[in-house]
């Protein structure tokens, strides 16, 4: 895995110089953090709840759960970008059972795992939370508001254990869930969204300074007006170094179906070079072994069919689609001409698309791991391919 990863930073840094075609977010000024910043003495904890519980929000996609901080009476709100990576749709549910629909956003930073999201909700007007300056000392009582395991809306006390320019440690209790959570001080005033814990270890968790975000929040919003999958719709409207930074994200998190996600709008436009065909087309093969989607099968299908058009990786594209075409109902007449194909001109990959079915048979029978058996095959796909 860690060959293919490298071979793909290789290869993007190729995309990269293509992609200056789409639009980007556009930054407004920055808000000074005295904006956010109100003074109020120490207060209990039942207090500090009852005040911040009303700017907290659940966050729900297809595949994942976490938490959210409103951060201005329209419905801003500030999560982790990890939340939402894959997400298909964004909804949202507000301490009193409102639920809304995510219909756009003001910045995402992958990197920073930041992310701050728009709410469909032209006539609702929300409690936005205090947001304090970076004013944080270790030792300092603070609180958290997240839903942990998606128990919504739970509040932990603890300390500062640490804090950095980058990150804040802090012993509140968090887990699964609680990212993109607020992060209290001991007046109730945000100055963290949490982000991550220490696994297997005794509550050393992290999160996010204000900085981060906090002048991102008056960005214009860059809305789904056409409602497409949050991920198309994210890809759709990164500029060079946004794009830049999703296939960063991806490559680090080592998730080949994100980079096909975020990459796939970009093998639409004109300019694009030969390889990237096959490159994205292996990732959306990946995709569909593990997911079973009949769109990433059939956007692979494409690029493969795209990739030998163009006469390049003719061989990884021909063995590709020698598995893929029966697969598709409309496609299934030309498996046969693929294999010909693949069995006259490559006949070393045509011997190991023979062990690949052999042991596609074995998994099915469960006696070998059908993962590690598809994962091969994707492997020899990028042995073969050239970027």
């Amino acid at each position: 895995m860690n060959r293919i990863l490298k071979r793909i930073i290789l290869s993007l840094c190729i995309i990269l110089s293509f992609y200056f075609v789409f639009g980007y977010c556009v930054q407004a000024e920055a808000v000074p953090a005295d904006t956010y910043n109100l003074q109020s003495s120490s207060a209990p904890a039942t207090q500090i709840y009852n005040k911040n519980v009303h700017s907290m929000v659940y966050i729900k996609t297809q595949s994942a759960q976490g938490s959210g901080v409103i951060v201005d009476e329209a419905g801003t709100i500030v999560t982790c970008f990890h939340v939402i990576a894959d997400a298909d749709y964004i909804n949202v549910k507000t301490q009193d059972g409102s639920t809304y629909t995510v219909n756009g956003f003001k910045y995402i930073n992958p990197l920073t795992d930041v992310a701050i999201l728009t709410l469909d909700a032209p006539f609702s007007k929300f409690v936005p939370i205090s947001i304090d300056k970076d004013n944080i000392q270790v030792g300092e009582k603070v609180y958290t508001i997240s839903s942990p395991k998606g128990l919504q809306f739970s509040f932990s006390d603890g300390m500062v254990n640490q804090y950095t320019d980058n990150y804040i440690q802090f012993s509140a209790p968090i887990s699964t869930g609680s990212s993109g959570g607020a992060l209290l001080d001991a007046n109730g005033h945000l100055i963290g969204i949490i982000t991550s814990l220490l696994k297997q270890s005794q509550n050393i968790n992290f999160a996010l300074p204000n900085k981060f975000y906090i002048s991102k929040i008056s960005n214009q919003t860059v809305k789904n007006t056409y409602n497409l999958k949050w991920t198309d719709f994210v890809a759709s409207n990164a500029n060079t170094d946004q794009f830049k930074l999703y296939a960063e994200y991806a490559i680090k998190e080592k998730q080949l179906g994100l980079i096909y996600r975020y990459t796939m709008p970009f093998t639409l436009v004109p300019g694009v070079p030969p390889g990237v065909y096959a490159l994205v087309g292996e990732c959306a093969l990946y995709e569909y072994f593990m997911t079973g989607q009949e769109q990433a099968r059939n956007d692979a299908i494409l690029l493969f069919e795209k990739s030998i058009n163009v006469n390049c990786n003719v061989e990884p594209s021909t063995m590709a689609l020698a598995v893929l075409y029966p697969l598709s109902a409309s496609k299934k007449h030309l498996g046969n001409n693929a294999l010909t194909t693949l069995r006259i001109q490559y006949p070393y990959s045509y011997q190991q698309y023979g062990v690949f079915m052999d042991n596609v048979n074995l998994a099915n029978q469960k006696l070998v791991d059908a993962n590690t058996v598809l994962m091969g095959f994707v492997e020899y796909l990028f042995a073969i391919s050239k970027f």
